[in-house]
């Protein structure tokens, strides 16, 4: 039996570099797979929302601190539109699709994978207003173990030796 307090030593999943994470102590490994920033809708929807515009007096779920979220506030700061006011936070990502499907926010605001993969899984959903901010997985390390990161850093650069 593991002890559920001890950190653990390396993380990975759609974890983007950001200064509020190595902040908060991440350490974060070179760059592997990019990947591009996106809004999750229902099919039924995506002649309605083919511009970013078209969202005024709609919502958008997204999940705090995640660079979806940042994603989607930059998009309507870009089109001018009142960000808080489409902006709904969750507190999770359990609970947005569900929000999706019974109509409480018009579209989920996270990183293209997990929409894509969302949309390969439920022909209702299509992942629109795609846009790459150069973002890039990478492998969290626990900061005490500069060894790990040496190691996955060099396997990062030559994953064939």
């Amino acid at each position: 039996m593991s002890d559920s307090t001890k950190p653990c030593d390396i993380a990975i999943g759609g974890f983007s570099k950001t200064s509020a994470r190595e902040q908060q102590g991440a350490v974060f490994s070179k760059p592997s797979l990019r990947f591009s920033q996106s809004l999750l809708i229902r099919q039924q929807d995506a002649a309605q929302f083919n511009q970013v515009t078209k969202f005024a007096n709609h919502k958008i779920g997204v999940v705090p601190g995640t660079t979806g979220a940042l994603y989607a506030i930059q998009r309507l700061k870009e089109a001018r539109l009142d960000w808080q006011a489409i902006i709904v936070n969750y507190p999770s990502e359990h609970e947005l699709i569900p929000a999706l499907k019974q109509h409480k926010i018009d579209a989920i605001g996270r990183g293209e994978i997990g929409n894509e993969y969302q949309a390969k899984q439920d022909s209702q959903l299509k992942t629109v207003l795609k846009r790459d901010f150069g973002e890039s997985f990478r492998i969290v390390v626990d900061k005490n173990n500069p060894e790990l990161l040496e190691i996955i850093n060099k396997q990062l650069e030559n994953p064939h030796s």
